[in-house]
């Protein structure tokens, strides 16, 4: 049963990363809280109803019967999920719930062999708990090497076949149930992307794609005569461990000579990462090219027409940037991207339409984030470009203010400065008033803590449609630099004589994505503000000139002042007084005699923090539901004779380690990225080398069982000191050896996080022997329990993290553990 676990619990979080990227392709990224919520949720469940078995014997029939079910759930939970996920909202009608329950169902059943199997009366607990994390380890590992030869459906598929014949191989007439497993799941897996038909994000949540279709399918509606035909047609898709990506072709059919002339003057395509993050492909070699590379925000970094610059560009999407830096004379380009399909895309299938810009002997790219890179290098570069980036979590947990993101911080301001040139330049381009203000804050600070006595003047502003570009020098822009701004912005102005527009560029997927011309490449680029202006229109700006920034950002409605490391979540500007006035909301929609008194400020605070709202949802009801899992086999226990009650308190010893166990991971994450250059590396690593070191904490526990008090106080010490160095000793050790070898970086993290790995490990399967020996049935119960408030720790580190950042979360952790601690000690007193 050892190796079955092993495999089981392996198998159970391959599936549970596959999900976060199916649901990231498919869902409004808010929902992704809540289905894995609920999958996790299934999970915890399995274990607490599987406790309300009279006796547990050999578990064997009962694991072999709950992994075919498994198998079986998986597939048919996700046909009824591929196919019907655009109706999942967070109004729990019955479409809603019909599905959560489908997704949760297979994890109910794996969960209730997990269970069984440590409840096994014949094995060993620490043991097979140790297995177990273990086996989830190298779980963290399988979906990045799968990915890519695989597409998403298939991975699926696989998975639920591999479930299918290891609960075949439990069965007396196991050879015949086996060929019968795979014959099956070979017959889905050459159907997976029939069977499986994932659909795209909603337009109404911003999906890209899902936007470009609905706003084309707009314009044939209305004018019919003139547009017969608006298709997007897929051109190249391929999943990988970090985001599927997409490339779709836009087929106009016109009768209107002038659209035609633009779509043949400068074709385009649009790049998606999970339906959405997108950007366009130009024509590399088109007629129309040259004004796009010339006269549009991704030229606003050029402005000053030097030649043989070295340039940076993080985040390539679709090869504007480094298309615009070759056809400005670069010297030398360097292009950062996490991507690597990203990359693969540009130089094969999309290479001659682009007109091979990675080819070009000056480019040199790099897989990796884009903060690491910088702050790895030696090198100092004459223009550092950013245009549109977002950073995604790995686990795609969120909307886009949920993401953290190393690329905006105040502390990356600061590389970014020290990695230019004298005269060297930073260029970011991004859209949005709020980010606009919060970029220009960072900025700000950034260069006045370099000792700059009047930073605004190493600051210009310009804006083209919604689309804004920051450009930030070390030292004050000129009035020669000014003035070629200006001039710049003159041509930018002037129709190039191939069509009536203001620069001659008209993109078409920017037409359709936001209708109405608020993205368009047509509108010429104007100043907001610049440096050498007497006065200025920009309130932040003029605040700055007046010496009073500190004042402007303290007053703002938002939170737009600079976002610090231990807070990395830049495109969230909401402030903590009102998440805090949402949650009370929520929680008087939930408890009226809590609501709090009407306010017509109310009405504003729900129109910004929704997502918020969201998680606060989750949370109660996956409380009420942890209540119910708790008590509801302590009751039936109970009526069977069993001293339940006397256990009630281990219950909140269960969920005191689950929950803690998500804070005390809070912030090792993020900080890895950093240190390792990768958020895949990252995410296996910290989670992989956690689960290794607890499984090893499992072990080292179960040779210490006759003193379970001792391993209790030794453990809980342990995690507390550590979550100290996490905090404050782990940026220093990563800053000195960013520099080295990505196996000895590797090496480094794994060493750095084992102390806490091993202390987290020893406190559960501690516990867990304690509860076996009164009665075998309180271990699924136990394991239930920690499941469930898991996913309430996730419910709560998440607004958490956002609103006081990752040092708060770590203390909460430790008060968590020393909780846990003080309920276990006098458990295991009043039983011993």
């Amino acid at each position: 049963m050892p190796f079955v676990l092993f495999a089981l619990s392996c198998l159970v979080l391959a599936l549970e990363v596959l999900e976060t990227k199916i649901f990231a392709y498919s869902l409004e990224n808010g929902l992704i809280f809540l289905v894995v919520g609920v999958v996790l949720l299934g999970f915890g469940a399995g274990g607490s109803v599987l406790s309300l078995k009279k006796e547990l014997r050999d578990p064997r029939a009962l694991v072999a019967r709950n992994l075919l079910a498994t198998a079986l759930l998986l597939v048919v939970a996700h046909a009824a999920f591929a196919r019907w996920s655009d109706h999942l909202e967070f109004a729990l009608d019955l479409w809603t719930a019909g599905l959560l329950l489908a997704l949760a169902a297979p994890y109910f059943s794996a969960g209730m062999a997990v269970a069984a199997i440590l409840a096994d009366p014949a094995g060993n607990v620490h043991v097979r708990y140790g297995v177990n994390l273990l086996g989830s380890a190298l779980g963290c590992l399988v979906v990045f090497f799968v990915l890519g030869p695989l597409t998403g459906p298939q991975a699926l598929i696989v998975c639920a076949t591999a479930a299918g014949v290891l609960g075949a191989c439990l069965l007396r007439r196991k050879a015949i149930m086996v060929l019968v497993v795979l014959g099956a799941g070979g017959l889905a897996f050459a159907f997976a992307d029939v069977l499986l038909p994932y659909r795209i994000q909603k337009a109404a949540s911003g999906g890209q794609l899902a936007l470009i279709r609905q706003h084309a399918a707009e314009v044939v509606q209305k004018s019919p005569e003139r547009f017969p035909r608006i298709d997007l047609v897929g051109v190249f898709d391929r999943w990988d461990p970090t985001a599927r990506v997409e490339v779709h072709s836009l087929e106009v059919e016109t009768i209107d000579d002038g659209i035609a002339r633009s779509l043949e003057h400068l074709p385009s395509r649009w790049f998606t990462q999970d339906s959405s993050y997108g950007s366009p492909l130009v024509a590399g070699k088109a007629p129309g090219s040259a004004a796009f590379f010339e006269r549009t925000c991704y030229a606003f970094g050029w402005f000053r027409g030097l030649p043989d610059q070295d340039a940076l560009v993080i985040g390539l999407g679709g090869t504007p940037d480094v298309q615009t830096a070759l056809h400005q004379g670069a010297r030398s380009v360097v292009g950062v991207d996490i991507n690597v399909t990203t990359m693969a895309m540009a130089k094969g299938p999309m290479a001659d339409f682009l007109g091979r810009p990675y080819d070009d002997p000056r480019v040199t790219l790099v897989t990796s984030d884009g903060r690491s890179h910088v702050r790895g290098a030696s090198r100092r570069w004459d223009l550092i470009q950013l245009t549109g980036v977002d950073t995604k979590s790995v686990l795609a947990s969120g909307t886009l203010a949920l993401n953290e993101s190393y690329l905006y911080t105040a502390e990356d301001f600061d590389e970014y400065l020290a990695h230019l040139t004298d005269g060297g330049v930073l260029c970011v381009n991004y859209a949005g008033d709020q980010f606009r203000e919060r970029l220009t804050a960072t900025a700000l600070h950034a260069l006045a803590k370099r000792g700059v006595a009047e930073p605004w003047r190493n600051v210009m502003l310009v804006e083209q449609s919604m689309i804004f570009g920051l450009l930030v020098k070390p030292t004050p822009f000129t009035a020669d630099e000014c003035a070629r701004m200006r001039a710049f912005l003159t041509r930018c102005d002037e129709a190039d004589g191939a069509l009536d527009g203001r620069t001659g560029v008209i993109v078409w997927v920017y037409e359709l994505l936001v209708p109405g011309g608020a993205l368009s490449m047509d509108s010429a680029p104007r100043a907001r503000c610049l440096p050498d202006e007497a006065t200025t229109s920009d309130p932040l700006l003029a605040a700055a000139r007046r010496g009073d920034l500190d004042a402007y950002l303290a007053a703002h409605p938002s939170d737009v002042a600079p976002a610090p490391d231990w807070r990395p979540y830049f495109f969230n500007t909401i402030r903590a007084a009102d998440v805090w006035r949402r949650f009370r909301l929520e929680l008087g929609a939930v408890l009226p005699f809590l609501a709090p008194e009407t306010d017509p400020a109310d009405d504003g605070v729900r129109g910004h923090t929704e997502h918020f709202a969201r998680m606060f949802r989750q949370l109660f009801v996956m409380f009420g539901l942890a209540v119910l899992l708790i008590l509801g086999p302590l009751v039936v226990m109970r009526v069977r004779g069993l001293a339940a009650w006397t256990t009630l308190p281990f219950a909140m010893y269960f969920a005191a380690l689950g929950a803690g166990y998500v804070f005390a991971m809070s912030g090792l994450i993020q900080r890895a990225v950093l240190f390792l250059g990768h958020q895949a590396y990252a995410f296996a690593v910290v989670i992989g080398g956690l689960l290794v070191w607890a499984g090893a904490g499992s072990m080292i526990a179960g040779c210490c069982a006759k003193r379970p008090r001792r391993t209790m106080t030794v453990a809980v010490g342990v995690v507390c000191a550590m979550l100290v160095v996490v905090q404050y000793g782990l940026d220093p050790l990563f800053g000195a050896t960013a520099s080295l070898d990505l196996p000895l970086r590797i090496t480094i993290a794994l060493a750095a996080i084992a102390p806490l790995g091993v202390a987290l490990g020893t406190m559960f399967p501690t516990g867990l022997a304690i509860v076996k020996a009164r009665s075998p049935l309180f271990v699924p119960w136990a394991f239930g329990i920690n499941g469930v408030f898991s996913v309430i720790g996730t419910s709560v580190v998440m607004p958490g993290s956002i609103v006081y950042g990752f040092p708060a979360m770590a203390a909460l952790a430790g008060a968590t553990y020393f909780a846990a601690l003080a309920i276990g000690l006098v458990v295991v007193r009043r039983l011993a």
